[in-house]
């Protein structure tokens, strides 16, 4: 038989194309999976249906050792292959055979000695010794594809570039697609495998540890059966995401003391939260409809405030609060005050650049839509409602009115400005009053 012809290779170092290579060999074997015979569709394969997950199993812990190259983890491949082999034989069991082989030229520990031309003659000769089967041809169209771009090639890069012929990529994404579906829909198979091949497809695969993590689930549970293995994924998942999802940010310094009054006020103050969100969100809508795409960044701030301010109106609605609760609640009312700190900044920032900042049509529609002095009077009886005896909060909601009245009051002035500005100062006196009077 005649050598395969060898796309041409650029001169790279010899670590970078071991890499590289790898990285061809991974993505050739991902791309076996959906090609297999019925592919994870137990209804037609019966018991061989457990011989491709093996054989998925033993593709995932490859990937993993491919990136990590960890000893736990060729330990893993090396556990995974010897799985694969106690299943009977049949095609699923041909291709897991085709696959193991192909194992011993990539993983790190070998990798860096093997001669990247040979090698990569020899996947496509075995590809070529299989021509009369569609799979093998499908999966050379791509694979010569990830040769004609073998500096760049990776893990990280769609599975099945469309710019490759139609004919190719419509049949190859409709046996993905079967496959997923597959997958998917068999209650003993964790969604988790789903994800992590759409991962590879679409070139922004789950994170590594998380692949790490599951590559090293112990044999004891993959013996017991998929149910087992699906619960183990999900516990590893949580596990994960707890470790990886940041506490939410808090602001200690702008938390109330207590929610008591908050919480004894819930049927009062809560829906005149809910309707301060609404008339934020209705502001937004009215900003877009004058043919605005994009929120000015000074108004960023102000965006982000229904969702804070739905947020404390739940949790008033919550039946019997808890300490948990209570808790929460201080968090969002100090996250709130934040955002209304950088609202107050941003106004602050439009100010000092005036001139440049709003004009014309546009000045015009932001004081009728995010410059409403409707909406800031709305905001700052808000505020009064939150603050209780806390004068800082008044001040800011002050603050806020002013600023709008500075940027937007020639062309949309606020009548409603005084007597706010009355209302916080009244509340100035009286607490200036009571220190007088009790000495304090």
């Amino acid at each position: 038989m005649e050598d395969v012809e060898l796309p041409d290779i650029p001169d790279m170092p010899s670590v970078q194309a071991a890499d590289a290579f790898a990285s061809v060999v991974t993505r050739d074997i991902l791309r076996a999976l959906p090609l297999l015979p019925n592919a994870f569709d137990f209804d037609h394969l019966g018991w061989e249906f457990f011989t491709q997950v093996s054989q998925l199993r033993f593709t995932h812990s490859l990937v993993c050792a491919v990136k990590l190259g960890t000893a736990e983890l060729h330990q893993a491949v090396n556990q995974a292959a010897h799985a694969g082999n106690k299943h009977p034989t049949g095609p699923s069991k041909e291709a897991f055979v085709s696959v193991a082989e192909l194992c011993s030229s990539i993983v790190p520990s070998v990798r860096y000695g093997v001669n990247v031309s040979v090698e990569l003659r020899k996947l496509l000769r075995r590809l070529d010794e299989q021509r009369s089967l569609r799979e093998a041809q499908l999966r050379q169209v791509f694979l010569l594809q990830d040769l004609d771009n073998f500096q760049e090639v990776s893990l990280d890069r769609p599975l099945f570039p469309s710019n490759q012929q139609q004919f190719s990529t419509n049949e190859v994404l409709s046996r993905v697609q079967s496959m997923i579906e597959n997958l998917r829909n068999n209650p003993l198979v964790s969604d988790y495998w789903t994800d992590w091949y759409t991962g590879f497809v679409e070139g922004s695969p789950l994170d590594r540890e998380l692949q790490r993590r599951v590559a090293l689930i112990d044999d004891t549970i993959w013996n017991a059966g998929p149910e087992a293995v699906a619960a183990e994924i999900e516990k590893i998942r949580e596990e994960y995401q707890r470790t990886v999802t940041p506490p939410p940010q808090r602001f200690p310094e702008l938390e109330p003391n207590s929610t008591k009054r908050l919480i004894t006020n819930a049927a009062t103050i809560s829906p005149a939260l809910s309707g301060l969100s609404f008339q934020i969100e209705n502001a937004q809508a009215q900003f877009h409809q004058f043919g605005y795409n994009q929120i000015p960044d000074t108004f960023l701030p102000l965006v982000e405030l229904p969702a804070l301010l739905n947020n404390i109106s739940s949790k008033l609605d919550t039946p019997a609060p808890n300490t948990d609760v209570e808790d929460a609640l201080r968090a969002e009312v100090g996250l709130l005050n934040a955002k209304v700190i950088a609202l107050e900044a941003a106004l602050e920032e439009a100010l000092r650049n005036k001139a440049t900042s709003f004009k014309g049509t546009l000045k015009e529609h932001v004081a009728k839509s995010l410059g409403d002095w409707k909406l800031y009077a709305a905001i700052v009886s808000g505020l009064f409602l939150l603050s209780g005896d806390d004068l800082t909060l008044k001040e800011r909601g002050e603050n806020l009115l002013k600023k709008r009245e500075q940027l937007f009051g020639d062309v949309d002035p606020s009548p409603a400005a005084q007597s706010l500005f009355a209302k916080v100062q009244h509340a100035k006196d009286s607490k200036k009053d009571r220190r007088n009077w009790t000495g304090g």
